[in-house]
């Protein structure tokens, strides 16, 4: 529906969901949260890392989502 909405192809998704994949993997090492008595307060990194995670699981038809497992 995203897909069709944005008028991108299978190929044009194909790269956007790499992109968003090694991007998940790239902030995975520098993601990092930070706590007090407030709670935990997640740095730069991990919010972009959050913001690549959700887009991989509604881009449809990619299959991808990202579990944080790298093996």
């Amino acid at each position: 529906m995203i897909g069709r909405m944005l008028k991108i192809s299978e190929t044009e998704r194909n790269d956007i969901v790499e992109a968003l994949t090694q991007a998940c993997e790239y902030f995975d090492d520098r993601a990092d949260a930070d706590g007090d008595s407030e709670g935990f307060h997640p740095n730069k990194e991990m919010q972009l890392q959050m913001l690549c995670e959700a887009a991989l699981e509604v881009l449809p038809g990619s299959g991808a989502h990202w579990d944080g497992d790298r093996s």
